[in-house]
């Protein structure tokens, strides 16, 4: 199993003052992905997709966004489906 890098369009954006809350701080994000490019590299290579269990074609905690040069930790991923297909993921991210 190998993990390789993928380039994904991403809408990325501050968070907004309402939103830092607990452990959030002004240094995260809300950075929104498709899958698409996910699913056209077959990242991650060497995983397949087990009815049941966590898709691992969704990014986790601790893998990286990397935003205009600047890598990002994700730090959580919240997949939205449509009729059991993920369409998109809502993540955020620090850095």
């Amino acid at each position: 199993m190998t993990d390789k890098d993928v380039t994904v369009r991403a809408s990325v954006r501050g968070l907004r003052a309402a939103e830092i809350v607990g452990t959030a701080t002004q240094a995260y994000s809300k950075a929104v992905i498709s899958l698409t490019q996910v699913l056209a590299a077959g990242w991650p290579a060497g995983h397949t997709v087990t009815p049941g269990a966590v898709d691992p074609r969704i990014p986790r905690v601790n893998d990286f966004l990397v935003v205009k040069g600047k890598p990002r930790q994700i730090m959580f991923a919240d997949p939205i489906a449509v009729s059991g297909v993920v369409v998109r993921v809502n993540l955020t991210v620090a850095g």
